[in-house]
């Protein structure tokens, strides 16, 4: 290889390897430990998922393990570091029950919002309005929905208050 080569791929070998160290973790783990193992599922060997947990067995090298996988077929496998990640338990918490109860509600009327007894032009409009020709609710519409539209007819026509 050329001298040119040699320096362009030296100074790409220093690029990746500090891009790797950015977010690479030292990890080691003791026999006995209990780690989940990124192995391949039952339905496709190309498609790995995290299983386990399975137990540390010895330290063969710096990143490598050897692993107890008694579920499997083979009862242990030799596995790099990077397959291999740290066992944390789940702490288990109390459930908790919530109870909610339905409740009806009622219809909210306020006095302000009601119509006096007394008839008024504002009467006379709604009464026109609602199909009748005293106001009130003969319409068939129900006491809240009177109270609506008596306030809508306030706020859009302001000269029209008892």
């Amino acid at each position: 290889m050329s001298k040119l080569a040699q320096a362009h791929m030296e100074e790409a070998q220093k690029c990746q390897k500090t891009w790797y160290e950015k977010s690479a973790r030292q990890r080691s783990f003791e026999p006995g430990q209990k780690v989940p193992v990124m192995l391949p599922t039952s339905d496709s060997k190309l498609l790995a998922k995290w299983q386990g947990p399975f137990v540390v067995e010895k330290k063969l090298g710096p990143t490598t393990y050897k692993v107890s996988t008694p579920e499997r077929k083979q009862s242990s496998r030799v596995l790099q570091v990077n397959l291999l990640k740290e066992w944390i338990p789940r702490v288990k918490e109390s459930a908790e029950v919530l109870l909610i109860q339905g409740v009806k509600e009622k219809e909210e009327t306020d006095d302000q919002y009601l119509p006096s007894s007394e008839s008024s032009e504002l009467d006379h409009h709604l009464g026109g309005a609602l199909g009748t020709s005293e106001g009130g609710s003969s319409s068939g519409l129900s006491l809240g929905w009177h109270v609506s539209i008596i306030a809508l007819y306030q706020t859009s026509l302001p000269g029209l208050h008892r």
